[in-house]
């Protein structure tokens, strides 16, 4: 960080972001070091910001960084970046349409100049590598699997989480849901079994009740008692 501080201009308090101004003219954003280059053969003085890896600080007018970008628009480079995304035609009437128009003052070179390429490398004269900006945490972003952030901890903090239980709680989640559908199917499949069982006993049940019923209807009707006979009577002779 420190770095990129040391190499920006001292006099120049404001950057430029290319890639907003890019985004105003519906193009992708250039090559620094070509963009960077582009000013410095104009007889500009550039550098970065140590705010955005994006952003440049230079000396020259906004109206020759537009300029420079006009130019850019028209590269094969440009267009063939383009040709990979596909966007509708700019409208007339739109902020794009109306910058790109404009011609610009004079055409620009993008082939890089040593001077740029040499500020923009993250060595130093030695062959060393320099730290521009500041790196990402090892434990950056959410771990994908339950080693992932076991790996960037080093063996003794690997095995602290462990103990404390994170590792092996990302291993238990693993495969969570599927386990949760699982476990409803073999419910289900257990409750219409037993709903089946219990149909079958509640038929059998009255399939015996009605056999009993009806053995009870047949032996009251054989031990049923006759009616009494009534005795013979004899005529009188009168």
């Amino acid at each position: 960080m420190l770095t990129s501080v040391a190499e920006e201009l001292p006099d120049v308090p404001l950057f430029t972001s290319l890639s907003a101004m890019c985004g105003v003219m519906h193009l992708p954003c250039p090559q620094t070091v070509g963009a960077l280059s582009a000013l410095v053969r104009q007889g500009y003085r550039v550098s970065r910001s140590h705010t955005d890896p994006s952003a440049i600080k230079t000396d020259a007018p906004q109206r020759k960084v537009w300029d420079m970008l006009r130019c850019w628009a028209k590269r094969p480079e440009c267009e063939a970046q383009k040709g990979k995304k596909k966007k509708e035609p700019l409208s007339p009437t739109s902020p794009a349409a109306a910058i790109l128009a404009a011609s610009p003052e004079e055409e620009v070179d993008f082939r890089p100049v040593p001077e740029v390429q040499r500020m923009l490398s993250k060595k130093d004269g030695a062959g060393g590598k320099v730290g521009k900006f500041l790196p990402n945490p090892e434990q950056w972003g959410p771990g994908s699997r339950g080693t992932s952030h076991a790996a960037a901890f080093g063996a003794a903090e690997a095995a602290a989480a462990a103990s404390n239980g994170a590792v092996d709680k990302r291993a238990e989640n693993q495969g969570k849901r599927s386990r949760k559908r699982r476990a409803a199917e073999a419910a289900a499949a257990a409750g219409e079994a037993a709903a089946g069982e219990a149909a079958t006993g509640e038929a059998v049940a009255g399939e015996a009740a009605a056999g009993e019923e009806a053995v009870q209807g047949d032996g009251g009707d054989d031990g049923a008692a006759e009616p009494p006979r009534k005795a013979p009577t004899l005529d009188r002779a009168v």
